[in-house]
């Protein structure tokens, strides 16, 4: 998955965001192996590999001080009240992301809220 943020004409996209994709699937949400996230980079493009198959929620923001924009941070056992709040802000930021199996998704454009983000 690759692509860029985008934000209104007469806005700029701030520095130091990161992009989470959370499980939107019931079944999957306590499978940490279903939790990834980037780093933004400072041009607003991102980029993710191998991510399985399924229903993802993506939100942008800033990583909190207990948040990390590392894949393996993010999914250690102490780290679980977080991935849970992520998916609650996920879910509310309704970014639906559906992903088929061996599918590439390149040039994905994802809408930058600037109020969800901080």
């Amino acid at each position: 998955m690759r692509g860029h943020i985008t934000v209104p004409e007469d806005k700029k996209a701030p520095l130091g965001l990161s992009l989470y994709i959370v499980p939107a699937e019931k079944d999957k949400s306590e499978d940490v192996l279903r939790f990834f996230t980037t780093a933004i980079a400072d041009d607003g493009t991102f980029g993710l590999n191998n991510l399985p198959p399924g229903h993802y929620w993506a939100i942008v923001r800033f990583p909190s001080a207990e948040e990390s924009h590392l894949d393996w941070k993010l999914r250690l056992p102490d780290q679980a009240q977080n991935r849970v709040n992520l998916r609650r802000a996920a879910e509310a930021a309704k970014i639906d992301i559906e992903l088929k199996p061996c599918q590439n998704l390149t040039d994905y454009q994802l809408p930058l809220n600037l109020s969800a983000s901080k």
